[in-house]
């Protein structure tokens, strides 16, 4: 046996508090290791000092608070309005970007299976106008979003810092 294999065993044994026979690897091991017997008396030695410590008292009420904070963080959404939607418009602001720019390379691409994409890039090349205001308004919102983000976290620290 290893000496890293046996320090993982020492480590599992002394958790366990299970004696180790000597006939086992690990029992064999410790009679031929210096460093490992070391360690296991070491380790013995942290174990009884824990052991003799007195065990403290739970506050009051403990189990009800911590029960409220579990039911709060439940009942939580998953992510919030303010994370969420910045992130979905930034999803279609890349579709758009993809739909308006990368999108007439796919007819030099695949010949073949492109009638359908090709009509979409006919109408998509008809109203260029229409994506160029959407793009704006994403972006605009993108914007408008990333600050009222920042500025919600600022002002939830600054309350929180003087306690309120």
């Amino acid at each position: 046996m290893q000496c890293e294999e046996a320090r993982r065993r020492i480590l599992e044994v002394t958790l366990d508090g299970v004696p180790i026979p000597q006939e086992r690897p690990l029992g064999q091991h410790l009679l031929h290791c210096a460093e490992c017997q070391a360690l296991l008396v070491r380790l013995g030695q942290v174990d009884s000092a824990l052991r003799a410590m007195p065990l403290e008292a739970a506050p009051a009420g403990i189990s009800r608070r911590i029960m409220q904070e579990v039911k709060a963080s439940a009942e939580k959404p998953f992510l919030p309005w303010n994370v969420w939607l910045p992130a979905f418009s930034l999803l279609v602001g890349l579709a758009v970007v993809y739909l308006t720019l990368l999108w007439q390379r796919a007819v030099d691409i695949t010949p073949a299976v492109t009638s359908w994409p090709a009509q979409i890039e006919v109408w998509v090349g008809g109203h260029q106008e229409i994506f160029g205001t959407v793009g704006l308004s994403i972006a605009l919102g993108l914007l408008f979003s990333f600050v009222g983000i920042g500025l919600g976290l600022y002002v939830g620290r600054v309350r929180a810092a003087a306690g309120r």
